[in-house]
């Protein structure tokens, strides 16, 4: 069997958690951040600091209502909450996607991908939080294949729908209760892969490029713009700020010479 590690996704349903009494097996805690709007989950910040603690990947979700207002608000109300923490690159991010607001299926599936497009833009990949039973309610779902899924199937299988070959995350269990978490069952989830690739997706994968031709030279923002996945300026400073965190010897350069290896976030 490939490699999975199990983990939980938390919310304030499941009061103040013992992270010390949570049994060691579970390797990584995705966090309810926001819904909607204007509502923040009020245990969000302990949740996920405390979670990062005691040595666990960390996550946070944002509860689409589509409802409520348009992607654009709802994903800066997300970025705005997750980056205030503290914690930004150190989250898995995602997007969960079980009420329609009555929307259409394209007009949902385009408020997916218009929210996925957002958080990308401003601060890395997200995965996509999908119910089996709702995936039929999302049209558009082509245009949602460049994120990873993580889907909720628990009645065995599971089945993956279209267009996505396989998921990235599982929920496989909820209802069940775990030492350490005081109130309400928790929802148990594997992971595709290792402890550390939960931590690369978290992080944003880092690839080696080897930069440039040799003998010219290279301003580090056009270097940004080059890997940002939009020429959005927000994007391009977001990228920026990214390759110098994972590149730490061009701390306070402007160039870059070329052939440089380079390590780039995704």
């Amino acid at each position: 069997m490939a490699t999975r590690i199990l983990g939980i996704d938390v919310s304030h349903h499941n009061g103040r958690i013992d992270w010390d009494q949570v049994p060691r097996d579970v390797e990584f805690v995705i966090c309810k951040a926001t819904e909607g709007t204007r509502f923040v989950d009020p245990t969000y910040a302990d949740n996920a600091v405390n979670a990062a603690a005691s040595h666990r990947g960390v996550g946070a979700y944002h509860f689409a209502r589509p409802a409520l207002s348009n992607p654009d608000r709802q994903a800066a109300h997300f970025l705005a909450t997750v980056t205030a923490l503290g914690l930004p690159h150190e989250q898995l991010l995602a997007l969960d996607l079980e009420d329609s607001g009555r929307l259409t299926p394209p007009d949902l599936g385009r408020w997916a991908h218009r929210w996925l497009e957002i958080v990308t833009a401003r601060l890395r990949r997200p995965v996509l939080y999908l119910p089996d039973y709702f995936a039929g309610q999302v049209g558009e779902r082509d245009a949602l294949r460049g994120w990873p899924l993580w889907l909720a199937d628990v009645h065995g299988g599971p089945t993956v729908p279209t267009p996505w070959p396989t998921w990235r995350l599982l929920q496989y269990n909820v209802g069940a209760p775990m030492v350490g978490v005081p109130s309400a069952a928790v929802d148990r989830n594997y992971f595709d892969g290792n402890r550390a690739e939960f931590r690369a997706m978290a992080y944003g994968v880092v690839e080696l490029h080897r930069y440039g031709v040799v003998g010219h030279t290279y301003t580090l923002r056009s270097v940004a713009s080059r890997f940002a996945p939009s020429t959005n300026p927000d994007a391009v400073e977001v990228m920026l700020r990214r390759i110098i965190a994972a590149n730490p010897d061009l701390a306070g350069r402007t160039t870059l010479p070329g052939g440089y290896l380079l390590r780039v976030p995704r």
